[in-house]
């Protein structure tokens, strides 16, 4: 008990609150002599960015440079969020009063849409195409955290007066920090209402990292610029966040720690397979050996077959001939992979492609992972593929590009959908056949399944409707698949199994 007694005295000086009462605390909550060493701070999101997000980035980028893991999980990240070529698809519903398809106006603002996104509209640079827009955004927030998209609304930009601008998170200027006389207060580069709306942001004229050769009067100017004009996209996990995280944040040291062990197993088997040695002598004089480092600490060369003689007579021969990798080497790799892979979202097998998991198991994380998948894509259409189809839409019909369609009437003709890519089945005839059994059963409907599969159920019928006419011109008929059997064995033995026979009365 005076032990116990010394330890929450020394434990209240320190600050610790210590709830001994059995029953009413978290054991993660207690501090005890196994955790008084796990004592994290308490404080705001931007708070504990703040002090480590430079170097966050930097070892970020370093990994997308030089870790094959990190740069298949990019990879991997824009090959299942965005579908190829358009990154998410357009259907305009735009609807008249009574309900039906506005066609007219849909087709046209579709074209419309289709035309900027080609790069010489999309873009001031006209290098990027709006495909190439998302790469760069998803890359950028899953590798820094964040990226900035300006608004250029500019006449001369291209015939629809808009165009788009990326700027890289490193502009945000995040050691400006100071409270306005208009009573708004900055934070990392962000300017916030005393209700903490974000209002604007403040960017550096110059990337801090830049290398290039400068004027020595040069300074770097500061420029703020108001969110209606700018897009900050990333993904906030707490309310107080303002700027995000590199998506591999608590993945990084382990990666890290995998990279300089793999390499040291790497230099210990090189040198175990040239199986060298020493001679060695019996007066045991000075070894010269090739040289001395800077250190004046003695080196020598190796390589296979090599064998050096130590001074003065030999007396015998030591063989070098280190066992690596150990046999625990791959189940290691593998257990810390699997580790990455939690903290980036993914699954073990899209990280490495190691299918050795059971088929149940495989199928079951590649699920998941597309649920994952699926709110990325989400998150990208509301904050930011919306935001900037809505700019553009407004300023071309400002510039007459949609007459004579009214701006009158815009909020009529602001009704786009967008979708993402889906990702072939696992299983294809089980899942067909459970989707069949669904929209014949009245538990789901053809629309909502072309929806999922990021189609459009009114283009899949006029498609069908073109190709049935070219086919009876042709003279030819297709044959419906029946999935392996009739509709009534679709729905199972049993529905389908004859009646029992009654027996006859005696």
């Amino acid at each position: 008990m005076a032990k116990q007694s010394f330890f929450n005295r020394a434990l209240r000086k320190l600050g610790f609150i210590h709830v001994s009462s059995m029953g009413r605390s978290f054991d993660a909550g207690r501090i005890t002599r196994t955790t008084a060493d796990w004592n994290p701070a308490t404080s705001t999101a931007d708070v504990e960015i703040q002090g480590g997000i430079v170097t966050l980035r930097a070892r970020a980028r370093d990994h997308e440079r030089n870790n094959d893991y990190a740069r298949r999980f990019y990879s991997s990240i824009e090959n299942n969020v965005l579908m190829d070529g358009v990154g998410f698809s357009l259907q305009m519903k735009i609807a008249d009063p009574n309900g039906k398809p506005d066609d007219y106006a849909n087709g046209r603002i579709e074209a419309g849409w289709r035309e900027w996104c080609k790069p010489r509209n999309c873009t001031v640079t006209g290098q990027d195409g709006f495909f190439d827009v998302l790469k760069l955004v998803l890359r950028g927030a899953a590798r820094d955290g964040g990226i900035l998209v300006e608004k250029i609304r500019d006449s001369a930009a291209n015939d629809f007066a808009f165009a788009l601008r990326l700027i890289e998170i490193d502009h945000l200027d995040i050691r400006f920090c100071e409270t306005l006389q208009n009573g708004n207060t900055v934070f990392l580069g962000v300017e916030k209402t005393p209700l903490g709306k974000p209002v604007a942001l403040w960017l550096t004229d110059r990337h801090p990292g830049e290398s290039m050769a400068v004027g020595s009067n040069s300074t770097t100017v500061r420029r703020r610029v108001p969110v209606e004009n700018l897009i900050h996209y990333f993904v906030r996990e707490r309310p107080t966040q303002n700027i995000g995280v590199p998506w591999l944040c608590s993945a990084m040291t382990r990666l890290n720690h995998l990279k300089e062990y793999e390499k040291a197993e790497l230099i210990a088997a090189r040198l175990g397979a040239e199986k060298g040695g020493w001679f060695k002598t019996k007066d045991g004089g000075t070894y010269g050996g090739d040289g001395k480092d800077a250190a004046g600490n003695t080196i020598a060369d190796s390589a296979p077959g090599q064998f050096e003689t130590l001074p003065n007579t030999v007396e015998d021969f030591i063989a070098y001939d280190p066992k690596h990798p150990t046999d625990a080497f791959p189940e290691f790799i593998r257990a810390t992979l699997r580790g990455v892979a939690a903290g980036g979202g993914i699954s073990y097998f899209t990280l490495t492609g190691d299918d050795t998991g059971s088929v149940g198991g495989n199928r079951q994380a590649k699920l998941e992972e597309n649920e994952a998948y699926k709110k990325i894509q989400s998150h990208m259409i509301r904050h930011l593929v919306t935001p900037i189809f809505e700019a553009w839409l407004e300023t071309a019909f400002l510039a007459g590009y949609f007459d004579p369609l009214p701006f009158s009437k815009f909020a009529k003709f602001n009704a786009p959908h967008f979708s993402g890519r889906r990702w072939g089945w696992l299983n294809p005839e089980v899942d067909v056949r459970a989707a069949l059994l669904a929209i014949d059963g009245g538990l789901a409907t053809r629309s909502q399944y072309t929806a999922e599969q990021g189609a459009d159920f009114e283009e899949m019928l006029e498609v069908l409707k073109i190709e049935k006419g070219l086919a009876d011109d042709a003279g030819l008929v297709f044959v419906t698949p029946t999935l392996g059997g009739s509709k009534a064995e679709m729905l199972g033995a049993a529905n389908t199994a004859p009646a029992p026979k009654v027996p006859p009365a005696k």
